[in-house]
Order: C-alpha cells, then sequence, then structure tokens
C-alpha cells in the first residue's frame, strides 16, 4: 500500500479548481459574482472562441487595495466572512474566496484594479497558479480580469469542452442569469466582437426580460408580488396565452442568487396544469427574498444548489398565489362577465342512482310564468320548474351581450361591444363536468348510480394487480369495484356525473396511464385522471346542434366555474376578437 502524503500545493489548486471551474462558463459566473459584490454598477464581458481562449470581465466596482491582490489569489481567501458563524448570515453571491485561486491555477491571468481613492492601480499575472508580475500601473477605478487559454495545462478537462458554439452558449445562459436579477446594473456582453446584448441598469426588470428574451413577451408578462410569512416573493410569470416548448425559462432566484430546484420547477408547471396543454411551459423569474438564516447557501461548491427551510409550505402557498394570478389576468383579458348578465343558478337537484340530465329541450309544460313577480327593470320573470334546477332564469332579452348564435353546430357566437366571443361548446362542457365532479370529490358529495347490469372485465394479471391497488381509492372517486379471481374486475356502481361514459374504457386508460409512469397513482392523481377522461367522453360533442335554452345553461354553467377559461387539457374555451382584429383581416386597417 503507498504511504499516506500530503498534496502539494499546485496539485490542490488544480483539484479544487474542478469543483468550481468546469468550463468557461463558470469562469464567466464566478467573475460577474465578484463584481456585482464589489457595488459595481456597470459591468462588460466579452469572450472569443467560447470563452476557452479568451475571457475579459470590467466593472466599475470598489476594486481591491494593492496589499490585497496577491492574498485574493490565496485558496480561501475572502473578505465576505470572517469565520463559521458567519456562514450562517450571508447576503453577498461570493464568500468561499476559491474563485480566482481555482481560475489561476488553469489559465492565465492578468488583472487591474484600483480602488476609487487610489492614484494608481495594480496589474499582476498569473500563470498556472504562479505570479509571474506585479507592477503600480494607471487604470481605471474598478476591476479587469482577462482570462486566457482555460485548462491549457490540464489536457484531461480541456478535451471535455465542447465547441466553441456550444461553450459560447453556455456563457451566454450563464450572463443572461446574472443580468436579469441585477436590473440596477448595466449589463453588456460581447462575442467575438458582436454584441449580444446590453442592459440599460435603469433597475427595470421587466425591461431586462424584453432585452434578453424578446418584446414578443410584451403583453404577457403578469408582476406578481406575494408575501408568506417573513419571506417576499417579487417577479413576473407569463400569461396562458403564452408558452415555451420547454422549461429553460423558468428561473428562480433566492435573496438575488439564481438557484436550481426541480420542486420549485414542478410546483411552476403544476401552477399551469389545466390552463396549458401538455408539453407547454410559462415563462416565471421570481426572487424570494428572505433572511439569511433561512437557507443554507454552502451545499455546493458552485452554490447553485441551496437548502430552503419550509420549502414544501412555501411551495405549496406559492403555487396557489400563481394559479390565482392566472386566474385573475385571464378573466380581465375576456372581459366577458357573464356572471353579471345571467343570474346564478345553484341547488342542482340530485338523484341517487339515476344519471343528472345536463340538457334536455325543455316543453312548454316545464315552465310557467309568474305575472306577480317582477325583476328590477320590471321584466316579468321567466320560472324553470323542472329539467333538474330549481332557481330563476331572468328573460335573456335583457342581457348585456347579444347571443349571434351557434356555427357548425360547435361554437357559440356571442357579440359585446366592440367584441367577438367565440366559445367552444364542448371544451366549455369539459370544464363545467369537471369542476362539478371536483367538487362533489371535495366536498365528500359524490352521487353514485348503481349499474343496471354490472361491468364485468377480464385483465391480464399485470394490470390486474394495477387495478387492486387502487380499489381503495377509486371506492373514495364513487365507484364499487369487486376484484375477483382469474384477474377479473367487477364494476357495480359509478359517478352519476360519468354518465354514459363506457366504465370499462375508462379503467383500461387508468391501467395505461399507471403503466406509461411506472407509479401507483394516488387518490388526487386518480380524480384528476378519471374526471379529465370522463369529461371528454361524456361532454357535449362538437358538431351537435343546441338548442337556445341548451346555450344559456352552458353559459352560466361555465361562468359559474372557478376556471372557466380553459378545459382541463388547458385548451381555450372562450376566444376573444375585437372588431380591429376582424378589420384588419379584410384589410380595412
Amino acid at each position: 500500500m503507498n504511504k499516506i502524503k500530503i498534496l502539494d500545493d499546485v496539485t490542490i489548486n488544480k483539484i479544487s479548481a474542478g469543483e468550481v471551474i468546469d468550463r468557461p462558463s463558470s469562469i464567466v459566473k464566478e467573475l460577474i459574482e465578484n463584481s456585482i459584490d464589489a457595488n459595481s454598477t456597470r459591468i462588460t464581458i466579452e469572450i472569443k472562441n467560447g470563452g476557452i481562449k479568451y475571457i475579459r470581465v470590467s466593472d466599475n466596482g470598489n476594486g481591491i487595495a494593492p496589499d490585497d491582490v496577491e492574498i485574493a489569489f490565496y485558496r480561501h481567501a475572502t473578505s465576505k466572512i470572517n469565520n463559521y458563524h458567519d456562514i450562517n448570515n450571508i447576503y453577498t453571491m461570493g464568500f468561499r474566496g476559491e474563485a480566482l485561486a481555482s481560475i489561476a491555477a488553469i489559465s492565465k491571468i492578468n488583472l487591474y484594479t484600483r480602488t476609487h481613492d487610489n492614484i494608481l492601480g495594480t496589474h499582476v499575472e498569473y500563470i498556472g497558479g504562479k505570479l509571474i508580475k506585479k507592477e503600480n500601473i494607471g487604470c481605471p477605478s474598478g476591476t479587469t480580469l482577462i482570462v486566457e487559454d482555460v485548462f491549457y495545462n490540464t489536457p484531461a478537462r480541456y478535451k471535455f469542452l465542447k465547441k466553441e458554439s456550444v461553450e459560447a452558449k453556455y456563457v451566454i445562459e450563464v450572463a443572461t442569469i446574472e443580468t436579469l436579477i441585477n436590473a440596477g446594473i448595466s449589463f453588456e456582453l460581447i462575442n467575438n466582437g458582436k454584441m449580444i446584448f446590453k442592459t440599460s441598469g435603469k433597475n427595470n426588470i421587466e425591461e431586462n426580460i424584453y432585452d434578453l428574451f424578446g418584446y414578443h413577451l410584451k403583453n404577457h408578462l403578469i408582476p406578481v408580488k406575494f408575501t408568506y410569512e417573513n419571506a417576499t416573493i417579487n417577479g413576473f410569470i407569463s400569461d396562458i396565452d403564452f408558452y415555451e416548448k420547454n422549461q429553460g425559462n423558468i428561473i428562480l432566484y433566492i435573496n438575488n442568487r439564481y438557484v436550481i430546484d426541480n420542486e420549485f420547477r414542478k410546483m411552476l408547471v403544476e401552477a399551469y396544469k389545466s390552463l396549458l396543454t401538455v408539453h407547454q411551459y410559462p415563462v416565471a423569474i421570481l426572487n424570494i427574498s428572505l433572511p439569511a438564516d433561512r437557507i443554507d447557501v454552502n451545499v455546493h461548491p458552485s452554490k447553485l444548489y441551496v437548502k430552503l427551510h419550509d420549502k414544501e409550505k412555501l411551495f405549496d402557498y406559492l403555487g396557489q398565489e400563481i394559479k390565482k394570478a392566472l386566474l385573475t389576468k385571464r378573466g380581465e383579458t375576456i372581459k366577458l362577465n357573464i356572471r353579471d348578465n345571467i343570474p346564478k343558478m345553484e341547488n342542482t337537484i340530485e338523484r341517487k342512482f339515476k344519471p343528472e340530465i345536463i340538457y334536455e329541450k325543455p316543453t312548454l309544460s316545464q315552465y310557467k310564468f309568474d305575472i306577480d313577480k317582477k325583476n328590477n327593470n320590471g321584466i316579468s320573470e321567466l320560472s324553470l320548474i323542472n329539467l333538474n334546477y330549481v332557481k330563476k332564469l331572468t328573460d335573456l332579452s335583457d342581457l348585456k351581450y347579444k347571443k349571434i348564435g351557434q356555427i357548425f353546430n360547435t361554437y357559440i357566437l356571442l357579440e359585446s361591444g366592440k367584441d367577438l366571443y367565440i366559445i367552444d361548446q364542448h371544451a366549455a362542457h369539459e370544464r363545467v363536468l369537471y369542476e362539478k365532479y371536483s367538487g362533489q370529490y371535495f366536498s365528500k358529495n359524490i352521487t353514485t348510480q348503481i349499474l343496471l347490469v354490472p361491468e364485468i372485465i377480464s385483465l391480464k394479471h399485470e394490470d390486474f394487480v394495477l387495478i387492486k391497488d387502487i380499489a381503495e381509492n377509486l371506492q373514495n372517486l364513487g365507484f364499487e369495484i369487486d376484484t375477483l379471481g382469474d384477474n377479473v374486475v367487477v364494476v357495480r356502481a359509478a359517478p352519476t356525473i360519468l354518465n354514459p361514459f363506457n366504465i370499462k374504457d375508462l379503467i383500461m386508460d387508468l391501467i395505461e396511464d399507471m403503466e406509461q409512469t411506472k407509479v401507483k397513482l394516488n387518490e388526487i392523481e386518480l380524480l384528476n385522471s378519471t374526471i379529465i377522461k370522463a369529461a371528454c367522453k361524456s361532454a357535449v360533442k362538437a358538431y351537435k346542434k343546441l338548442e337556445a335554452i341548451e346555450i344559456d345553461r352552458l353559459l352560466v354553467d361555465l361562468m359559474n366555474c372557478k376556471e372557466p377559461y380553459t378545459c382541463p387539457h388547458g385548451r381555450p374555451t372562450i376566444i376573444k376578437k375585437s372588431i380591429k382584429d376582424i378589420e384588419k383581416l379584410f384589410k380595412r386597417r
């Protein structure tokens, strides 16, 4: 066995560099964060050849005192903390004191720096971690660091670098992340002599988002501000009319520090569930400000991962508030307040073991004209005394919108002011059924229908085991299921609202969901999966002609939903077109 020995400083520095520096973008990140901590108001980043051959980061910050320049290149040399206890109270970007030592160990560095109260600055040159030159020099206040030939002395790491264009992409991503949140600093990024972006530094994060992500986001950002205990959450989220094809623009900062948190991204995607369709993702830039003792930033050398106290509760709250903000914004965008136009119809009579009639053309015998009862405008009211509803429906001629009718037996058209509203009858009814069943579940008032003929389903053994595992959960959702021998299940009752949905198809769809996800669905996941499928199958179909009373009923039900503007799959139920939009189609504008 070889003897244990202490490694020399050169080897230690190169190993340490591997923890912090794995590519040129890591260098750029560390240098930008140093400039931010130096109270800079202007930072310029320039790279050549993907940053492999050349990186320059300049700032107008505090600079480094002449006596501190060499110390700054020692390992674990920092001005950010004094002892272990300070780690629990960190508000600066850097604190580990490894960046300059690690960068110098695997590259060639020239540093020029001057503090505001010194006439002359200092220039030092390091090659492979060794000091080559130190001199006094005239230079602007602040710090400029030039890094060349990254990994020139560590070929094993150099060969793992990507093409120059790919490394440049990583640098741009890092610079963008740092620039977004630091809106009070003017950033400039130059790649191979070409300006990539420049920000104003006017402390306007929204403008930064447009500058960096593009002005196609204009009018699609919702500013948000939430408070949870001693945490404040600020930022922007995109509305449900805008989406990306990946999660790359879901960005979280904690105390202005960019962090990676998969649970945060999962929470964000969940908040948009049923508002965006599958494989559509929002843009979200959020900053959580909270006391430093509620987070641990010292869990990873790159500081990209942190531990957050009470994270689950905070994210649960945040997800709920984001959902509310989205729905509020959607309501403002549509601006069709049918809730004001049609009185709310409540107290639906539920009949156990009988399917609920959602639409049925009423006969004259189902109405009575109450001459003595008049509304506020003096118009007699028409009372609907059957069709499962017991509340009154005001004469629709008094409403604030004009009902144009149904086109293609699929879409309902309404005119209000100078806007045209197009309602997808299938998507709208899906939303109504989805929320109705959800409401029954959460109020523990699911109406069950005993099947006249039990549904007997023969399954493969592995599918039988899956259904057997979730039989209790299905029972809570309004099903009555027996699991027999020989891989057979018998469905004896099902939720009334699912009628006339094919029960066997539903069971097979649930099995397919579990096989695809490779996990046992819990009760809430089963609820969501069951009702989305059932609502889709049971909802009034496209190409079905609806009578006027059926259209009115659908509008009432839809506008009494909590989330009326999308179906459970995330497709819109209502689309608004202004007269200007229509005039543009005819080249009138």
